[in-house]
C-alpha cells in the first residue's frame, strides 16, 4: 500500500480546522465533523492529521458510523499549536 501524500499542518486551513474541532477532547462522529469543521472526507483528514504526530482514536459506533477523537495528551498542544500557526499567519 502506498504512502498518504499528507498536507502540513501549518500549510492546510482544512487540517487546522479539524484539529481546532477535535481540541476539545469529545468524540465526534463524521456528521459532526463535516458540519463544525465543514470539511468532507474526515478519514483522510484524520490521516493526514495522523501523518502531521496527531493521534485520533476512530471508533467504529454503528456499521459504517464513526466517531473521531483526540488523544486527551494532545489536547492543549493542538491549541497552542493552532495559536501559533494564526499568530505567524497574522504577522506575515
Amino acid at each position: 500500500m502506498g504512502r498518504i501524500r499528507a498536507a502540513k499542518l501549518e500549510n492546510s486551513p482544512r487540517l487546522q480546522k479539524v484539529l481546532l474541532f477535535l481540541a476539545d477532547g469529545k468524540p465526534h462522529t463524521t456528521r459532526d465533523i463535516v458540519r463544525g469543521a465543514d470539511v468532507m472526507a474526515v478519514n483522510s483528514c484524520k490521516s493526514e492529521l495522523k501523518a502531521n504526530g496527531w493521534n485520533i482514536a476512530c471508533t467504529a459506533i454503528a456499521k459504517g458510523h464513526y466517531t473521531y477523537q483526540l488523544d486527551a495528551s494532545q489536547q492543549e498542544s493542538a491549541l497552542r499549536v493552532l495559536q501559533i500557526i494564526d499568530a505567524t499567519r497574522r504577522a506575515a
